[in-house]
């Protein structure tokens, strides 16, 4: 998972932070440098026999001369082949959006169906301009300023939103058939938060959706309030809904993870040291330390003492898989829904280059309190398709109905499951 412990990279060396590089034969060493010098994930047997071939080829390639694109290119190649999901390099063009807050947006997440030819809506965020013109999850774009939204064109939706200028898409629903919108993107105040629902759904269940981690304080205090506001509502069922939830801030995580059980653990794994980490009530510790090295303001703690229901898909990730993980191997919860994406088992972090971009590195493993490595990803205890063609098709939510009539068997978790 992606540790998101600091608001700014870590500097790079000094003699890469203070000017680029002179040639992009010297950038390419000194991105391997950092690589070799950090990296500590699965792969490590295999970084340094990758690096002396993609050396070799990057100096054969060059012997003419090449350009800073050949050279990031280079560094592409040699972590595809490395294989780590989780160590990757950003452009500086990328690192720039990245960390930019001001981005325009309309808030709303979405998945492309090619076969569909359409953008269907997985997340709206509250009051966002798609919220206000009535967008809803399993609706459907599939033009934009007129023009298709083909394979070939698949990127256009996303570039004209964050243009930040004001444009048409052609809107399918359910609920209101097809039309025409105009959209004007605006810079969020705020990013997605925690919701609760009860809205259609059985006496005494509520759906809990966690879009991400990502909002720091905020997140953890959200959820805490919403399992309050839960326990007072007499629910006695939370589906909690943490499909496409790409991760966050680990300290997010355990804070929230602490209102469905008494107490989380991670152990991260570096390869001279251990970090400890403990979640309860809100809080968070490191075992064998006075003070945590952030500051971290606990929320009020709330704690849900009913039958928990957690759904995941292949893009639940990071924090997101430990938080699941978690509820499975404590017995807290019925996890149902797809194998997931699968970076749960180490932590990154983020190495700024010289020009500009940066290295996201594998820097630690994440074990459990017996030291037993995490698993890469989590194996649901009931396998259920997250099937966006049927919840466009037909406004068919197939994983969300499956555990609903689990909730409303008397048990989160049916015989022969466990």
């Amino acid at each position: 998972m992606n540790m998101k412990m600091a608001l700014l990279l870590v500097p790079c060396l000094l003699t890469a932070c203070a000017q680029k590089s002179r040639t992009p034969a010297v950038w390419f060493d000194e991105a391997t440098r950092v690589l070799q010098k950090n990296y500590y994930g699965y792969q490590v047997e295999k970084l340094k026999p990758l690096v002396e071939k993609h050396q070799n080829q990057f100096q054969t390639r060059c012997s003419s001369g090449c350009s800073w694109q050949d050279a990031e290119r280079a560094l592409q190649n040699l972590l595809t082949e490395l294989g780590d999901s989780h160590t990757s390099y950003r452009t500086p063009e990328q690192l720039k959006q990245d960390q930019t807050d001001q981005r325009p947006d309309v808030g709303m997440r979405m998945a492309f169906l090619p076969e569909k030819q359409a953008h269907v809506i997985l997340r709206v965020q509250e009051g966002s301009p798609a919220a206000k013109a009535g967008m809803r999850r399993g609706d459907a774009i599939t033009a934009v300023n007129g023009v298709p939204c083909t394979p070939a064109n698949q990127k256009l939706l996303k570039k004209t939103i964050q243009s930040g200028k004001p444009f048409k898409v052609s809107f399918e629903s359910k609920n209101t058939g097809q039309k025409e919108l105009a959209l004007q993107s605006t810079v969020a105040s705020t990013g997605y938060v925690p919701t609760l629902s009860t809205q259609n759904l059985p006496a005494g269940v509520g759906l809990l959706t966690v879009p991400d981690f990502d909002a720091w304080e905020k997140i953890s205090p959200r959820i805490h309030a919403l399992v309050k506001q839960a326990t007072d509502a007499k629910l006695n069922t939370l589906i909690v809904d943490l499909r496409d939830n790409p991760g966050g801030y680990v300290y997010e995580m355990l804070s929230s993870a602490s209102a469905f059980m008494k107490q989380v653990d991670l152990i991260d794994a570096y390869p001279k040291s251990q970090v400890h980490l403990v979640g309860w009530e809100g809080k968070i510790r490191q075992v064998g330390k006075l003070y945590l090295p952030f500051i971290y303001k606990a929320p009020p703690a709330a704690f849900w003492k009913g039958k928990v229901i957690a759904l995941v898909n292949r893009r639940t990730a990071s924090a997101a898989e430990v938080l699941a993980y978690n509820l499975q191997l404590q017995k807290r919860a019925l996890v149902i829904g797809e194998p997931t994406r699968g970076l749960m088992n180490t932590t990154t972090d983020n190495y700024k280059l010289s020009n500009g971009g940066a290295l996201s590195i594998t820097i630690t493993r994440s074990l459990d309190t017996n030291k037993k490595p995490y698993p890469e990803r989590i194996t649901p205890d009931l396998q259920v398709k997250d099937d966006l063609l049927a919840l466009m098709d037909t406004g068919k939510d197939v994983m969300l109905e499956r555990a609903i009539r689990l909730a409303q068997s008397g048990t989160a978790v049916p015989e022969g499951v466990r």
